[in-house]
């Protein structure tokens, strides 16, 4: 019989694409992309929101396909490690780019998104993915279950699982801009 860990924080898995100037390329050539302001569904009203202090956010990047392989590279290996998962993956959503810029920030939430899966691609996120792109700003720490930071470096992508049991969010970025990426397993 299988068995399951009981420590949260062992499904959360921490890997490095240890490709600094594909990082800087990423981010260089974001300038010329088309940010909006990220909104969510919010679950209680139903309707889209928005707030002032929210990063922005584009589908827009270079270095797809690496950040692809990676990805998938990371998926494999998660895959592997944790010794019970219940599912299998079917794929994952395309890559979103995030921008926090100075007085922006992510809220404490946690990512069961359906809007990305209500078109051609049907499912659930079973897990997120969040890569870093650089680590030469201040505040925009990552934070989850109750307010622990994760280290996390440039270049560096985690795992974990999207459910309720794995909310996280970024704290207000105060000095230069953080860029990462995120893309949702199913």
């Amino acid at each position: 019989m299988m068995r399951l860990k009981t420590n949260l924080e062992e499904y959360v898995a921490i890997y490095n694409i240890n490709n600094p100037s594909i990082c800087k390329e990423i981010i260089e050539s974001s300038n010329n992309s088309d940010w909006n302001k990220h909104s969510y569904n919010d679950p209680i009203t139903l309707e889209n929101t928005t707030y002032e202090d929210d990063l922005d956010v584009t589908n827009e990047g270079i270095h797809i396909e690496y950040l692809n392989n990676r990805i998938e590279e990371c998926l494999n290996d998660y895959i592997k490690t944790i010794p019970y998962i219940p599912f299998g993956i079917q794929g994952y959503s395309s890559i979103r780019f995030n921008r926090y810029q100075v007085g922006t920030n992510m809220k404490y939430h946690f990512d069961h998104i359906h809007t990305l899966f209500d078109g051609e691609r049907k499912g659930i996120p079973i897990l997120s993915i969040l890569g870093i792109l650089n680590d030469d700003f201040e505040g925009g720490d990552f934070l989850m279950f109750d307010s622990k930071k994760v280290e996390l470096t440039a270049g560096d992508i985690i795992l974990f699982p999207s459910n309720f049991m794995y909310p996280h969010a970024v704290t207000t970025v105060t000095k230069g801009t953080r860029y990462s990426f995120v893309s949702w397993a199913y």
